[in-house]
């Protein structure tokens, strides 16, 4: 017998039987978080943490192996989880509830670039134009698409997913242009039924002199982020190399065209093409949509639009890179922390740089439902926290915290207090969160 083989079998047997606890567990955590960590020797763990606080079933398999986990997908009941890697073709695939066969490998056409779940299937893209399909339960890709044939002219890579109400839509972002003329600056409605593009809403480049010469690949807006508001009937989507959020008619793209489309400088003083706004979050209080975003330009703060009219209505000075704000919604709370990712101009590209906060950045929005102004305060922590996430927005306000020092830390945002604290397995990379029902 090869010996090699045997050791690989007595290796997945050994994941099988510590991840198999998570897929069989008959009443789900108020949440269960699933992090990959690590580079050449990384892996994924997955742990619990209840409303008050405590962190349970903190578990991973020694000596995985991964080779520079990135991205993951969860399945809704727990089941699956998709690994992928964007340095490499790489993908995983763990059968949580199947421990004679718990772990597919996979290899894609190129290292991929964004992985997400819907339901029991996932959307893959990959470098260069690849889209994929897939079917967490059998482990198997069933369609792909690529954006170069299927685009007039032909697509680049995709940069975001936004699933849409209609669970057989989903719209695409594609950000930068390639090197070799590759279009990005549109958004692709894709229908999943068929996987195939639906619409392909390209972007207008109305600001010539916000390109970057000497890169051909910031040549537009450049798309990133996006969200679908129902109730003001808006789509509002970021615009990196334009410092900018475009608005149109939510109803009309899904359709397949602009209408009343805009862009709005998302920097406190109106100016373009150096906020750089990179994270986001939408909130409903009082019957209106508002939609949070941070730049991750130097003192870009946090900036609150008021959705339906569009327009900037507070803005919250803080450091370049906070994080995906967190919203609160029973305690009326928006809390972010700063990762410190920070982009600025120069005339080859875009630089990036990295300076994280010691600090919780807490917006109190229960002024909105009453035509008021939010407040903004910030509360010191004594070490730097580079990633925030509820358990259980709706009635707890215990936060998730990752330390700059991959420590996981529960922390209550009413008392002000750290509840508990144990090391991650490794540098965390990316977190996905799974709320019980």
């Amino acid at each position: 017998m090869n010996n090699g083989k045997s050791i690989r079998r007595a290796r997945l047997a050994g994941i099988a039987l510590f991840l198999a606890s998570f897929g069989g567990l008959g009443c789900l955590p108020a949440a269960t978080f699933f992090y990959t960590f690590g580079t050449n020797e990384g892996g994924v763990a997955s742990f619990t943490a209840t409303p008050d606080g405590q962190l349970t079933r903190h578990q991973t398999e020694p000596g995985t192996g991964l080779s520079k986990p990135r991205k993951l997908a969860v399945s809704d009941d727990q089941k699956r989880v998709l690994v992928v890697s964007e340095e490499s073709p790489m993908g995983w695939i763990y059968r949580l509830d199947q421990p004679a066969d718990p772990l597919g490998l996979l290899e894609f056409d190129e290292p991929t670039t964004e992985a997400k779940a819907l339901g029991d299937h996932a959307l893959v893209m990959a470098d260069k134009g690849f889209f994929y399909w897939f079917d967490l339960t059998s482990g198997q890709i069933e369609r792909k698409w690529n954006s170069r044939d299927g685009l007039t002219p032909p697509g680049h890579k995709g940069e975001d997913i936004l699933f849409l109400p209609d669970k057989n839509l989903a719209m695409v972002s594609f950000q930068k242009d390639s090197k070799k003329g590759h279009k990005g600056s549109r958004l692709v409605l894709f229908d999943l039924a068929t996987f195939t593009p639906k619409a392909d809403l390209q972007l207008p480049r109305e600001y010539p002199s916000l390109n970057i010469p000497k890169s051909k690949k910031e040549q537009g807006p450049n798309p990133e982020m996006m969200f679908a508001a129902p109730k003001s009937n808006t789509l509002a989507v970021t615009l990196d190399l334009y410092g900018a959020i475009a608005f149109a008619d939510l109803d009309a793209a899904l359709n397949g065209e602009w209408k009343n489309l805009a862009y709005v400088p998302s920097s406190p003083d109106g100016k373009w093409g150096l906020s750089f706004p990179d994270r986001g979050t939408l909130l409903e209080l009082g019957g209106k949509e508002y939609l949070l975003i941070a730049n991750a330009a130097e003192n870009g703060g946090l900036v609150l639009f008021d959705v339906e009219k569009r327009k900037i209505v507070q803005w919250f000075r803080a450091e370049a890179g906070a994080e995906t704000p967190v919203y609160l919604p029973k305690a009326k709370k928006v809390v972010t922390v700063i990762s410190g990712k920070m982009k600025q101009r120069t005339p080859d590209g875009l630089e990036k740089d990295t300076a994280p906060g010691k600090e919780l950045l807490v917006l109190d929005v229960a002024p909105l439902e009453s035509g008021g102004k939010a407040t903004f305060q910030r509360i010191p922590f004594p070490e730097t926290v580079v990633k925030v996430e509820a358990i259980d927005p709706e009635t707890s306000t215990v936060l998730l915290l990752v330390t700059g020092n991959n420590d996981l830390v529960t922390y209550d945002l009413a008392a002000r207090k750290e509840l508990a604290r144990e090391p991650a397995k490794g540098p965390v990379n990316r977190m996905a969160v799974l709320r019980g029902k």
